[in-house]
C-alpha cells in the first residue's frame, strides 16, 4: 500500500476503509502538502466515510488519522412510498434533538406568528415543523435523535435516515438512551439536504416518522479591530475564545487585533438622553469614531470595536451599541467581567456584520417582539444565551434562502430569491409578493451590471453595448446614457407633484453618476419598455410606512445596492433603479426615495411614520422637506452668495512694523543702529484682521482641518513641496465647512482662514516652508478671507470665494477666479489664486469662527 492520503489514490486503500468503524491509520502528507481534514470521500459501491485527524506524528511527516462510516449513496426510496406532507407519530415519537458541533435551530410554529419568518420556515402538515441543522463546507457533524415507542414490536434497526435523493445516514442506536446517532456529510454552500426519517410498513411502503433540515454553509473570517479607550477586555484570551466558540459554530472565523487609543475627548455618560434611543451613533460616539479615524488607517470589510469602562446607563441593553450594517460598535464594561463583555461583542457583531435583528424585533410582528429575553438565542437579551437561528444563518451567508420543498420534482432543491431584502416586508412584517419575485428574477443582470458598472459606462459612450450574460442578451446599455436626466426628471416632476413620461427602449439600461449631499451615486435605469409613465398620485408616498403593500412603488437592498421599483397598473415592472453609493445599501434605499421626491419631509409624513421612525431614523443621513431637495440637487440659487467687504492689501504701510512685514528671528532687528524688539504679527494677519473688522466682525477660536507632518524650522526651510504632506482631519473639516456656510448664509459675514502654501527658490522650485512660531497649526503660513460660495456645473464641486490679501491691487485682491473647492472625498478646502500659477496653490489649515456668534453644529 502506498501511503498517502490524497484522494486519487483511494482505490487503493478501500480494503483498510471497510475495516470495522474508527480504523486508525497513518497518512504521510503529499508533496503539496499537509492535506485538510476532515474530509468526506464515497468508493466504488456508494459508501461514505469521514476521515478526520486524530494525532499528528512528532517527526512532522506523517498524519495518525480515523475514518468514521457515514451512510451510502443508494437508489432513492420511490416518492409515492412515503408521505411528504404529514408525519405520523401512531408508531413511535421522533424527535431530532439539539447536538453536534456546529448550530442547530429546533425552532417552534411561533416562526409562523410572523410574516417575516413565514418566509424562511416551512411546517410538513398542521403541527410539526422540521429543525435546521447547519453544517459547514467540507467538515462533518453529528446530530441525534430520540425516539420514544408507542407500539410494541418496534425495530429501531428498521429506521432509515435518508434523502428523497438516495443519501442514507447510518444512525447508530443506543438502547440505553433510546437515541439515534447521525453522522453527517457536508454539501457545497448553501445546498440543503433533507433527510427523512422512514419506517416500513407492513405493504411495503414507509411511515413518515420525521424530518430534518441541513443547510451547508462557507467559511467566513471576519477581520476584527478592538480598539481599548478607557475600558480593557481584562483576558484577551478569554474574548478570543468566547467570539469563536460563539462563531464556529456559523462557520465564522475572526482575524483579531487589540490596540490601545488615547483618547481626549468625552469618555462618560454614551447614552444620555440625548444618545437618539440606540438607532444612530449619538454626537460623542462620532466624535470617538472621527477622532480615531483621523489618527489611524481604517480598512475596507474591517470591524471596529471600541471597550470603554462605562455606558452611563444601568439598563442590561447598554451594554454594548452597533447598529445594523455599520462598521463601528461600542462595548462597556459597566462592572461586568470578561465573560460579559465577550458575550455583549458577539451580540453587538451580530448587529454590525450581518445587520442581525433583535429577535424580539418589532418587524416580526407583536407575536414575537413579546418574547423579548424568554431564548437564548445570541441576539435577545440575555447573558449567556449564544444559539442562533436558520433565518439568522441565512443572513449570515449572503444570499438569504428561501426553500419550499413540496413544489413540483425538485422539492429537495434549494430556491435562492436574490438576497433582497424589501423594505415595505421589512417594515410591515409582510410575507414575499409576486411584484418581489418579479425583481428577483432579474437579480443576476443587476448583479452582473453592478459588477461591471465602470466597463458599461466607459463602452456606452460611443454606442450601445449589448448585454452578453445568457437569458439576459435582449438588454443593452444605450449610448444616451450619463445624461444625468432620468433620475433628475424623477426628481422635478415628484417634487411638483406632476407625472413622468419617459420614451426609452425596451429592455434598456442606462448608467447615469450623481453628486447629491456631498455623496457620489453610481444608477442604472433599467426598462422593461419603450414606454413608461410613472403617475405620482399612484407613486408620491405619505411615508415610508407606505411601502408595505404598495404596488406601483417598492424599495429593497441587497449587500451591493438599493433597489427602486416602479410598477403600472397591471402589477408588471415598468422602470427600475439600482442605485450603489459610499453608503451601506439600506441608507441609499431609503435616502434615494427621498431624493427622487418620493417621500418628503413633512408634518404629515412625521405623524405617518411615527410607529416605524425609530426603525429607520438611523439609516437616513437627513430627510428632506419638498423645499429643501432643490438645494440637493443643487438647483437654487441660494446657495451662491458674494458679500462685497471692504478688501485690503498687506502692502499698506499701516500693516508694517518697524522692520517690515514679517517677524524675523529672534524677534528684534536692526533699526538706526538700535536693536528693536518686534511684537506685531504678519501683515497678511493684520490685513485679513482690517477687513473682518470693517465687516463688522472679530475672528475667535478656530478649528483646524488639516495639518502637515513636514519637519518644521524657525528658519527658510528648503523641503521639495508635495501635497503628500498634509494630513486631513476628517471630523473638524465638516464643522468648519458648516462655520462658514453659516457665517455666509445666516450671519452674513466673511471668515478668516489659515492657509498653507509653497514657497519658489530662484531656480522656480516650488519648496515647502513653516509659518511663524506663533501659528497653531505650524502648517498655517498665510491668511486670507472668505467672503462666498459658489457651485461650479462643470465640477460638480462647490467653492468658496475669498478676498487675497498679498496680492498688489483690489482687482486682484478681489478677484472671482479665487476659489477654494471642497473636496468631501479628501476632507480638504484647496484652490488657486489669480496671481499665482500654481493648481492648489492654497490648502486651508484652519478656520475662525467669529466672536459672539452662535453656530450650530450639525452632526
Amino acid at each position: 500500500m502506498q501511503n498517502t492520503s490524497h484522494i486519487f489514490f483511494l482505490p487503493t486503500i478501500l480494503r483498510y476503509l471497510l475495516l470495522p468503524l474508527l480504523l486508525s491509520f497513518i497518512v504521510k502528507p503529499t508533496a503539496q502538502g499537509q492535506e485538510s481534514y476532515p474530509m468526506t470521500f464515497t468508493d466504488s459501491q456508494g459508501n461514505m466515510y469521514q476521515v478526520e485527524v486524530e494525532e499528528r506524528e512528532t517527526d512532522s511527516t506523517s498524519t495518525k488519522v480515523k475514518t468514521t462510516y457515514l451512510g451510502r449513496q443508494t437508489t432513492p426510496v420511490p416518492p409515492d412510498s412515503y408521505d411528504r406532507n404529514r408525519i405520523d407519530n401512531a408508531q413511535v415519537d421522533l424527535t431530532f434533538i439539539p447536538s453536534g458541533k456546529y448550530a442547530f435551530d429546533a425552532w417552534t410554529k411561533d416562526c409562523l406568528k410572523s410574516g417575516l419568518l413565514r418566509n424562511f420556515y416551512q411546517t410538513v402538515g398542521d403541527d410539526y415543523c422540521p429543525p435546521w441543522k447547519l453544517m459547514v463546507e467540507g467538515g462533518t457533524d453529528f446530530v441525534k435523535a430520540k425516539v420514544a415507542p408507542k407500539v410494541e414490536g418496534f425495530n429501531p434497526k428498521l429506521t432509515l435516515f435518508t434523502t428523497p435523493q438516495g443519501t442514507r445516514y447510518e444512525g447508530h442506536y443506543d438502547s440505553l438512551s433510546q437515541e439515534y446517532t447521525l453522522n453527517l456529510a457536508s454539501g457545497a454552500n448553501r445546498d440543503v439536504q433533507e433527510i427523512y426519517a422512514l419506517y416500513p410498513k407492513p405493504d411495503g411502503k414507509y411511515f413518515t416518522l420525521g424530518k430534518l433540515n441541513v443547510l451547508t454553509v462557507a467559511r467566513q473570517t471576519v477581520k476584527l479591530e478592538v480598539i481599548e479607550v478607557d475600558g480593557g477586555i481584562k483576558d484577551e484570551n478569554t474574548f478570543k475564545t468566547y467570539l469563536d466558540s460563539v462563531y464556529a459554530k456559523v462557520g465564522v472565523g475572526f482575524d483579531i487585533s487589540i490596540q490601545k487609543f488615547d483618547y481626549q475627548g468625552e469618555k462618560a455618560d454614551f447614552f444620555d438622553k440625548k444618545s437618539g434611543a440606540w438607532q444612530d451613533y449619538n454626537d460623542r460616539m462620532r466624535a470617538l469614531i472621527k477622532a480615531y479615524r483621523a489618527e489611524h488607517p481604517t480598512t475596507k470589510g474591517s470591524y471596529y470595536l471600541f471597550v470603554l469602562n462605562s455606558s452611563g446607563e444601568s439598563r442590561p441593553e447598554s451594554n454594548g451599541f452597533m447598529p445594523r450594517g455599520n462598521t463601528y460598535g461600542f462595548v462597556f464594561v459597566n462592572g461586568g467581567n470578561a465573560q460579559t463583555l465577550s458575550h455583549t461583542a458577539a451580540h453587538e457583531l451580530g448587529h454590525g456584520v450581518w445587520s442581525l435583528r433583535h429577535t424580539f424585533d418589532e418587524a416580526y410582528g407583536s407575536a414575537i417582539a413579546a418574547t423579548e429575553g424568554t431564548t437564548q438565542n445570541l441576539m435577545d437579551y440575555s447573558s449567556n444565551g449564544t444559539q442562533t437561528a436558520y433565518f439568522q444563518w441565512s443572513a449570515i451567508i449572503d444570499p438569504p434562502l428561501w426553500v419550499n420543498p413540496f413544489e413540483g420534482d425538485e422539492e429537495s432543491q434549494l430556491a435562492i430569491f436574490g438576497g433582497i431584502t424589501w423594505l415595505g416586508d421589512l417594515l410591515g412584517g409582510l410575507a414575499k409578493d409576486e411584484q418581489e419575485k418579479e425583481v428577483e428574477n432579474l437579480q443576476k443582470l443587476l448583479d452582473h451590471v453592478n459588477d461591471n458598472y465602470s466597463n458599461y459606462f466607459d463602452r456606452s459612450k460611443s454606442k450601445n453595448v449589448d448585454i452578453t450574460l445568457d437569458n439576459y442578451k435582449d438588454w443593452s446599455v444605450r449610448t444616451e446614457s450619463h445624461n444625468g436626466k432620468i433620475c433628475q426628471s424623477i426628481y422635478k416632476k415628484f417634487n411638483e407633484k406632476a407625472d413622468n413620461s419617459f420614451n426609452l427602449y425596451s429592455q434598456g439600461i442606462y448608467v447615469e453618476n450623481y453628486e447629491l449631499n456631498g455623496q457620489s451615486y453610481k444608477v442604472a435605469v433599467y426598462s422593461t419598455q419603450s414606454s413608461v409613465e410613472l403617475k405620482n398620485d399612484n407613486i408620491r408616498l405619505k411615508g415610508y410606512k407606505d411601502l408595505a403593500n404598495n404596488t406601483y412603488v417598492k424599495s429593497g437592498y441587497t449587500k451591493k445596492y438599493g433597489i427602486i421599483a416602479f410598477y403600472g397598473s397591471d402589477k408588471k415592472v415598468r422602470m427600475l433603479l439600482q442605485i450603489s453609493g459610499d453608503d451601506t445599501p439600506e441608507k441609499v434605499a431609503e435616502q434615494w426615495l427621498n431624493y427622487l421626491a418620493i417621500v418628503v419631509a413633512s408634518d404629515e409624513q412625521k405623524k405617518y411614520d411615527e410607529s416605524i421612525w425609530d426603525k429607520i431614523k438611523g439609516t437616513i443621513s437627513k430627510l428632506f422637506s419638498k423645499d429643501e431637495l432643490p438645494k440637493v440637487w443643487e438647483e437654487e440659487s441660494n446657495t451662491e452668495t458674494y458679500l462685497n467687504v471692504q478688501w485690503y492689501g498687506q502692502f499698506n504701510e499701516i500693516f508694517k512694523n518697524p522692520c517690515g512685514c514679517w517677524k524675523t528671528y529672534p524677534d528684534s532687528c536692526l533699526l538706526n543702529n538700535k536693536w528693536v524688539i518686534i511684537t506685531s504679527n504678519q501683515c497678511c494677519n493684520r490685513a485679513a484682521k482690517k477687513i473682518m473688522s470693517d465687516a463688522g466682525a472679530t475672528p475667535g477660536n478656530r478649528v483646524i482641518i488639516a495639518q502637515t507632518d513636514r519637519p518644521c524650522s524657525d528658519k527658510n526651510g528648503t523641503i521639495k513641496y508635495s501635497d503628500n504632506g498634509i494630513i486631513a482631519n476628517e471630523a473638524n473639516f465638516e464643522q468648519a465647512v458648516q462655520i462658514i456656510d453659516i457665517s455666509l448664509f445666516e450671519h452674513k459675514l466673511p471668515i478668516m482662514i489659515g492657509v498653507q502654501h509653497p514657497y519658489k527658490d530662484k531656480y522656480d522650485n516650488w519648496y515647502y516652508r513653516c509659518g511663524s512660531t506663533e501659528n497653531n497649526p505650524r502648517a498655517t503660513n498665510h491668511f486670507i478671507v472668505i467672503v462666498g460660495k459658489g457651485y461650479d456645473t462643470t465640477k460638480k464641486m462647490s467653492y468658496y470665494n475669498f478676498y487675497e490679501v498679498v496680492a498688489n491691487n483690489e482687482n486682484d485682491g478681489k478677484s472671482k477666479n479665487n476659489k477654494l473647492w471642497i473636496d468631501t472625498n479628501q476632507y480638504l478646502i484647496k484652490g488657486n489664486v489669480s496671481i499665482y500659477n500654481k493648481e492648489d496653490y492654497y490648502i486651508v489649515t484652519d478656520v475662525r469662527q467669529n466672536q459672539g456668534k452662535e453656530y450650530e453644529i450639525k452632526q
